[in-house]
């Protein structure tokens, strides 16, 4: 039996499906429909944000030594408004500036996701306010948020933070993975970014500049904006990973354009890597 690729790390299963349901609910015609997009996101958002606190927090937990019934005991009790607004600075041990959008975004849609969950009114006014969702920018205060926590911790945000997934160029397969951030670089190298991928040295300066911050992130998502929706298909390469928007869509991935990967470049001191497809794993906290 094969291993549900979501059950490696759960924020990650949440947050691909908050950017599939934003995408999908921004080309859906049907009103009816596209509420259920809408409603998706919502819990998918909700879900991402409860379950990244959970992750790091329980983190914590054990390095402390806590025992286990304590940790799910500590994680169950403590409500979701406690969670968004008291915990980044008990898991990152300081203060941590959260701006006060992105604490106001997420309160007000999680009230919204309990009034859909609970229902108790006669719901129109409810969904008067899903109708006037603008799902970027929820999906945007949700990306944001995480990247405050993991810059509270001095880690590098995970590249899937954009929403992009890696495939396999297998025909027929649509199922993502979790590959490192070191391989993200390579990606962007290839969609256009001019940054060598091959040298390690550069690549760790590289993230480490654009991939600890807010704005470090708003340069790539405007990038990616206007990238093309796959990696370009390398034949040197034929059965690399590669990062895809519309990960799910097996058409999408199924246009192969071709490219020339950047070559190798570089002087005396720096460390090379010929290899493209670097390491699938996950965690990394990129210390």
């Amino acid at each position: 039996m094969s291993v549900n690729p979501w059950l490696i790390y759960p924020p990650w299963l949440h947050f691909s499906s908050l950017f599939r349901e934003s995408v999908t609910a921004e080309e859906e015609p049907n009103e009816f429909i596209r509420f259920h997009h809408y409603t998706s996101a919502l819990y998918f958002g909700i879900s991402f944000v409860e379950s990244l606190l959970n992750r790091k927090h329980r983190e914590l937990l054990e390095k402390q030594g806590i025992t286990e019934d304590k940790i799910l005991k500590t994680l169950r009790k403590s409500s979701f408004g406690d969670k968004l607004k008291n915990w980044p600075a008990l898991i990152c041990g300081r203060d941590i500036d959260i701006p006060g959008n992105l604490l106001a975004v997420l309160s007000e849609l999680y009230d919204i996701r309990c009034a859909i969950t609970h229902a108790k009114s006669r719901g129109h006014e409810t969904y008067e306010q899903l109708d006037e969702l603008d799902i970027d920018q929820f999906v945007t205060a949700v990306a944001e948020y995480a990247i405050t926590l993991h810059a509270g911790l001095n880690e590098r945000y995970p590249y899937w933070l954009f929403g992009w997934n890696y495939v396999a160029t297998a025909p027929n397969v649509t199922t993502p993975f979790l590959i490192n951030d070191q391989q993200f670089v390579h990606s962007l190298a290839s969609l256009g970014v001019k940054i060598n991928a091959f040298d390690a040295i550069a690549s760790n300066t590289w993230r480490n500049e654009n991939m600890r911050s807010i704005a470090g992130y708003n340069r790539i998502k405007s990038v990616l904006a206007n990238a093309p929706g796959c990696e370009p298909y390398y034949d040197q390469f034929p059965f690399a990973p590669r990062l895809c928007k519309r990960w799910w869509d097996p058409l999408a991935i199924s246009q192969k354009t071709p490219g020339v990967h950047p070559p190798m470049s570089g002087g005396a001191g720096l460390i090379k890597s010929a290899v493209k497809w670097i390491t699938p794993i996950y965690p990394s906290n990129g210390k």
